[in-house]
């Protein structure tokens, strides 16, 4: 049981590890001295400050002022200068929309006038009337464009943002769907497959035979098209950089792993439509022959086994290469992903033995002429090989539960930032559009209106960092390893 004091010591780690990494993001830091004028200011207009507090309120304001003007050129640097990773611009990007494009853009230019206000305070250079000349009240053309350059970002963020929550909504209902699928008509499938219920068996063979053939046949044409595609891109024809080449094909390898990967399960259904037809249609009818004594009946259903038995030659020297190539990883994906494989072999590898004891048995008892013996060992057989098909659908069921479990929570997460980015989107354009109200009519001197103003970016603010902190510290669920389905 964890105590209270580990509740609390925990509590105070992850206090601690946001106001760092609050502090250490510059949009952060920018966000938490705007917040510190802003509740400060907010006071102000509705009683007078002492001097230290109206000192501590320009030092915050100072502070924002500088970061809101270096923060230009991480925008500027993000439309021109090439991603580390993938060498690409911002819009080559594939989750670059002309939207977001657009919203970069006014980012970019918003930011820009932010910097041109700073180089001027640091008497860099001098504006002159571009920055001063007034259009209606206190109210400068410079402040109408710049602003306006934000309020159109934001304006874009309203339309965004409810499309995005839109979809998460959507695919959480999805998933919640799949959910329930999996948590009870397949789990319920397994259970009558592993007790040999025959309607679930010929039901899951004629599924397995109407899907699976049409599915093979678009993953091999994937495969192929990807295969293509590798081919192209290692001719370069497009006059890509090197580094656009080198993560293109690191993608359209990982791409080419997972088709190949759907189409070996897809193999593991043929064999267990195959095996099913052959327990349903044929093992009894062998089992009668041989306990009537026809030898050749047993070395016929012996011959048929081989190619099962001799597997596990195979399998164990996979299992040594797999415990060997576990040993020199150091990457805690991949070891994972190692340790599945390797707990699925040892499976496989259990189910042989066992195979083989049966068999065995079964020549003892042929031997001796004990057809009661020869037909409960092959009645066992039978038995067995429907409880791991239905062991094999339940590991298939719990592993796509637990995939829409995480898709829901990745979804909400997102759904989450959506809604942070749309309150501080509708924050954004309510107080700049009323400070140029109030600037524009000299209202400032106004107690209630310079209070409100106050209010609603502090809002803005919050809801910025609240967005920041969230991102960062928010657990996010990986995905399961995908366990591969036992063929033996």
């Amino acid at each position: 049981m964890t105590s209270i004091s580990d509740n609390i010591l925990r509590a105070g780690s992850n206090i601690i590890a946001g106001a760092s990494h609050a502090v250490g993001n510059p949009d952060g830091l920018e966000k938490i001295a705007k917040l510190g004028h802003r509740s400060l200011d907010f006071v102000g207009a509705l009683s007078p400050l002492t001097e230290t507090a109206t000192k501590i309120a320009f030092r915050f304001k100072e502070t924002a002022t500088f970061l809101e003007g270096i923060r230009f050129f991480g925008a500027f640097k993000s439309l021109v200068v090439r991603d580390e990773k993938s060498g690409d611009f911002y819009w080559q990007s594939p989750k670059c929309t002309p939207m977001k494009l657009a919203m970069q853009i006014l980012l970019t230019l918003h930011t820009f006038g932010k910097t041109l206000r700073l180089g001027e305070r640091f008497e860099i250079f001098n504006l002159g009337a571009f920055s001063s000349e007034k259009c209606i009240g206190s109210l400068t053309y410079f402040t109408i464009a710049f602003d306006g350059f934000m309020v159109g970002r934001s304006v874009l963020g309203c339309i965004e943002n409810p499309k995005l929550i839109s979809n998460n909504t959507r695919e959480i209902a999805k998933a919640g769907r799949k959910i329930v699928k999996w948590d009870t008509t397949k789990i319920a499938r397994a259970a009558s497959v592993r007790v040999g219920n025959q309607d679930a068996l010929t039901a899951l063979a004629a599924r397995y035979a109407e899907t699976t053939p049409p599915k093979r046949l678009r993953l091999e044409a994937e495969l192929v098209n990807l295969a293509n595609a590798r081919a192209v891109l290692t001719n370069n024809p497009a006059g890509l950089i090197p580094k656009q080449v080198e993560f293109r094909l690191q993608k359209n390898g990982e791409a080419a792993n997972k088709t190949a990967d759907k189409i070996a399960r897809l193999v593991v259904k043929e064999e267990r439509i195959n095996k099913i037809q052959y327990f349903e249609n044929d093992w009894n009818v062998k089992v009668a022959t041989i306990s009537g004594g026809d030898e050749e009946a047993l070395e016929t259903l012996i011959e048929q086994c081989w190619p099962v038995l001799n597997k596990y030659a195979g399998l164990q020297a996979e299992l040594a290469s797999q415990q060997a190539k576990l040993k020199q990883q150091t990457n805690p994906a991949d070891k994972a992903r190692t340790q599945v494989n390797i707990l699925e072999i040892q499976a496989k590898i259990g189910r042989l033995v066992v195979l083989q004891d049966r068999i065995n048995e079964i020549h003892a008892a042929f031997e001796t002429h004990d057809v009661d013996q020869i037909q409960a060992i092959a009645e066992e057989i039978k038995q067995n090989v429907f409880h791991n098909l239905g062991d094999d659908l339940e590991v298939d069921a719990n592993f796509k539960k637990h995939h829409w479990e995480v898709v829901t929570v990745r979804e909400k997460i997102d759904r989450n930032k959506a809604w942070m980015s749309l309150i501080g989107s509708i924050a954004k354009i309510a107080v700049i559009s009323l400070a140029a109200i109030v600037s524009a009519l000299s209202l400032w001197g106004v107690p209630i209106l310079s209070a409100t103003v106050t209010a609603l970016g502090w809002i803005n603010d919050a809801t910025g960092l609240i967005k920041i902190l969230y991102t960062e510290f928010k657990d996010v669920p990986q995905f399961p390893i995908r366990q591969a389905a036992a063929a033996a």
